[in-house]
This record gives structure tokens, C-alpha cells and sequence, in this order.
């Protein structure tokens, strides 16, 4: 069937200085970032680098500190030393905490600074399990790097600026002005649930909640709690805790970061990931929890809500009929292309928005269905503002397929299992298995009781932002 889209203009992208990326140069949704610096570039304290792969030679070692040197200088990002401090160890055994812990004391010892980045460099075989036992401790900012080229290094940087601090890139004030209205300081939510296989009882599903603190909505900070297995609303206490818990933290930043004397948020925009159509009435559920997390923090009145739903989970293409609204490199529809009409709801206020490139394949756009709306967007207005959200993805220099708020929250459930010991003891493995009703009772406060808090310097971050992004040499 024939159905009548339109075409949204990409936003409108700036760097450090004066350097911008312009909307002509983004109709294909991804851009370069030669000539440009970060927006706000961190600074490298001190690195380290740990040697896993006993076949990774002294010379392999060089073109790696090379790279990493080289795409820091010219991103902005200062502080990384031409020749850190490496350590070659033995990639068996379970004691990679101590070596961390180790090669920040050396590094101490050498230079009176612990070091904030640690480079990891896995065997390319056998790597799962050291991965898991790095992040569980060194996720203050970790890497695990592959073949050395100039835009390797620099995706690289990405990431490592993020998880340092910095903020990469921000749309310009025309492109998001309903974030950027002084007047009505706006908090940008991004909530999704976990799940482990199907049939597995005695295991818990991870509610994760992420929230903008700056007003540009580019820099996340985030929370994630256990819940009773394969439920996908959040649990009443826990989302309440974990709103509060975040608006508290947008209120610190905006306070003591951006000095703004009107703190708290008069908006709350909330981009619900993992909801089936059978379920998108229920998260109604949630938005009384949300509005008790702004009563507990003081808030008067209560921000105005906008929560929408979020779905890739379905079977509908689209592809375009004239040549001249083609992908040239995958023939796909372009990036922006939205559709609200035809084939929607005629009683409800949704759209499909393909914000992203196709490289292969047929690419699927996301279906947004706003449930609650108390800020009475115009479908103009949240369209657009949805299409330049996405194209502020921390760790890409492409615009994202689904709002970057969910897309990270879907980052921060899947790293979950990083929270606990990984010789503790508690299985978190795919595998199913039977429980009573009361075993599984039982394991989920094992769960909660063995999960560990992020630590305080790590929580004001995006830590999650590399969760299952690594490499091989």
C-alpha cells in the first residue's frame, strides 16, 4: 500500500569552538568529525594500560598508545601521555581486581596521581570472562581496543570523553528549543526493563532508568534496580526511588555545574523502551510514581509529563517509491522520514520516525505512541525534537534508530550483571531453570541483597556508555 510521509531537517550539531556540523551535510544521517573538538572535552588524569594478550608484541603496544595519543590530541580531550604506564599480565586466573587496584597504586607511586582510564587489551580468545571480571570493578572508565586506525581511535575517544565527564556533541538551541527554554527547565528520562530468557525462574529482570542532567539533554546519568522476573512495568517503589533519585541528581548539576538558580524541572519528557502494544495502557501505572518522586523532592507544582512509548518490535517496512527519497547507499527511505497517518492509530498520538541511515538491509523504523501528555505537544513539535535527540548518541558520529534516552537505558539493563561479585557465588547465567514461588521469592532478595551500588565517583557519569562494546587485536 501507498502511504504519504514527510521529511524532517536533521538538527543542527556543535562542537568546541566555533565548529558546527550543518544540516546539508547531515541527509544521510552520519557526519565526520575531522577539524572538530569535542564540545566538552575531559581531561585525562593518568592511564594505564593492562596487557592480557600474550601474543600483543611491543610493537602492536606502540601503535596502540600512538593512536589513542594522536585521537585525543585532536579531539581535545588533553592529559593522555604519549607513552602511559603498561603492565603485561596473565590473562588466567580471577585476580583482575588486584591488578587494577596494583597499577593505580604504581602509578601513584610514580607519578602522586591515580590514573582515571585504564586500557584493557583481551586475548582474543577466552576474553567473556575477563571482560566480566574488569567491568565489574574498573568501569570508572575501561577499554578494550581493536586494529589500530585513525577512526578506530577516535570512536574510541568517543567513549572514553563520555565516561570521563565530557559531553561530545550538543544540538544547536534552534534545533531543541522545548529542551532549551530557560523558563521551563525540561528533565529527559529514558526507562526500559531487562529480562532473562524465557522460562527461566529464580532469576530477576533489571528495571534501568536513565535522565539528563544538563540542559542540552546530552550528558545521562544513571540507576538500575532488580525486579520480580519477566514483569515489564517497573515496580511502583522502585521507579518512584529511581526518579527521585535522578531528579536530584539534574538538580545538583543545574545548582553547582551550570549555576541556574531555577533548579528543579518544570518538564519531564519520558521515553518508555520495551512495552508491548498489549501493555502500552499499563504504563499509565507508572506516571503516579513519577509524579510521587516530584512531590518527595519538593517540587511545586508537578512538572508537567510527556510519557511515550517506544517499540522496534514490530513487522512494518517502509520503502520509498521515487529515487529521488532513496538512500543512495542502501535504497532505503532517508533519515527523518516520519509517517503519522495511514496506517496509525486514528485515535491515538503516534508515529513512525526513521531516524537513522540504513547500511544494510531493510532498515526499521521506531513506532512512537504517546500515552500521557500533559505538555500538549503538537505532533510537529515532538517529532522533531525526538529526529535531533537522535542525533546525540554519546558514542557514534551517526544518528540512532530509536530516541538515545531509551537507547542508553536498554545499555545500563544489559550491563547489570556487572554489579555483582563474580565469584560470589549468585548465578546469573542464561540458562533456565524451575522454582517454586517461593524459591524464587527467596532468589530475588539474594539478588537484591548481593547487588553492589555503583561507587560515587563512577554514579555522575556515563559509565554504562561501552557495555557491550568491546574488541580484539
Amino acid at each position: 500500500m501507498h502511504i504519504q510521509g514527510r521529511l524532517l531537517d536533521p538538527p543542527e550539531l556543535k562542537y568546541g569552538g566555533q565548529a558546527k556540523v550543518k544540516r546539508d551535510e547531515l541527509r544521510y544521517g552520519s557526519w565526520n568529525l575531522r577539524g572538530k573538538e569535542l564540545y566538552q572535552p575531559a581531561t585525562i588524569s593518568g592511564c594505564v594500560i593492562l596487557v592480557y594478550d600474550q601474543r600483543f608484541g611491543d610493537e602492536s603496544l606502540e601503535n596502540c598508545t600512538k593512536g589513542l595519543h594522536q585521537a585525543c590530541e585532536s579531539l581535545g580531550i588533553t592529559g593522555m601521555p604519549l607513552q602511559p604506564m603498561s603492565f603485561r599480565l596473565n590473562p588466567f586466573g580471577t585476580n583482575y581486581a588486584e591488578h587494577i587496584r596494583e597499577a593505580g597504586r604504581q602509578h601513584y607511586r610514580e607519578t602522586g596521581s591515580y590514573p582515571n582510564l585504564v586500557v584493557a587489551i583481551l586475548p582474543e580468545h577466552g576474553a567473556d570472562d575477563v571482560h566480566t571480571r574488569i567491568k565489574h570493578v574498573g568501569d570508572v572508565a575501561s577499554k578494550c581496543c581493536d586494529f589500530p586506525n585513525p577512526q578506530y581511535f577516535a570512536n574510541v575517544c568517543l567513549k572514553i570523553n563520555v565516561k570521563l565527564g565530557g559531553t561530545n556533541v550538543i544540538p544547536t538551541p534552534d534545533s531543541v528549543r522545548f529542551l532549551l527554554d530557560p523558563d521551563n527547565p525540561t528533565l529527559v528520562i529514558g526507562a526500559d526493563v531487562a529480562h532473562p530468557p524465557v522460562g527461566s525462574r529464580g532469576r530477576a529482570s533489571f528495571a534501568s532508568l536513565v535522565g539528563s542532567v544538563d540542559s542540552s539533554a546530552s550528558k545521562y546519568i544513571a540507576t538500575t534496580m532488580p525486579q520480580k522476573v519477566r514483569t515489564e512495568i517497573i515496580n511502583p517503589d522502585n521507579l518512584e526511588a529511581m526518579v527521585y533519585y535522578l531528579i536530584m541528581k539534574y538538580m545538583a548539576y543545574r545548582r553547582e555545574k551550570e549555576e541556574k538558580s531555577n533548579a528543579a524541572p518544570r518538564r519531564i519528557l519520558l521515553y518508555r523502551d520495551g512495552v508491548s502494544e498489549s501493555e502500552w495502557t499499563r504504563p499509565d501505572e507508572e506516571v503516579p510514581c513519577i509524579q510521587a518522586a516530584c512531590r518527595k523532592a519538593g517540587i511545586t507544582p508537578i512538572p508537567a509529563i510527556t510519557f511515550v512509548v517506544v517499540r522496534k518490535g514490530h513487522h512494518v517496512r517502509f520503502f520509498p517509491r521515487n529515487e529521488s527519497d532513496r538512500d543512495d547507499r542502501s535504497g532505503n527511505i532517508l533519515p527523518g522520514c516520519v509517517v503519522d497517518g495511514g496506517i496509525t492509530s486514528p485515535v491515538e498520538f503516534e508515529f513512525y520516525l526513521q531516524s537513522h541511515g540504513g547500511i544494510k538491509g531493510t532498515s526499521r523504523s521506531a513506532l512512537y505512541n504517546v500515552i500521557w501528555d500533559d505538555n500538549r505537544f503538537t505532533a510537529d513539535a515532538l517529532q522533531t525534537m525526538t529526529y535531533a535527540l537522535c542525533y546525540v548518541y554519546a558514542r557514534a558520529t551517526r544518528s540512532v534508530s530509536i530516541v538515545p534516552p531509551a537507547y542508553y537505558a536498554d545499555l545500563v539493563a544489559f550491563r547489570a550483571k556487572h554489579h555483582f561479585d563474580p565469584d560470589g557465588g549468585l548465578s546469573l547465567s542464561d540458562t533456565a531453570s524451575q522454582m517454586t514461588d517461593e524459591e524464587e521469592e527467596a532468589q530475588l532478595q539474594n539478588v537484591i541483597e548481593a547487588m553492589h551500588s555503583l561507587h560515587p565517583r563512577t554514579a555522575d557519569y556515563m559509565y554504562y556508555i561501552m557495555a557491550s562494546d568491546y574488541m580484539y587485536f
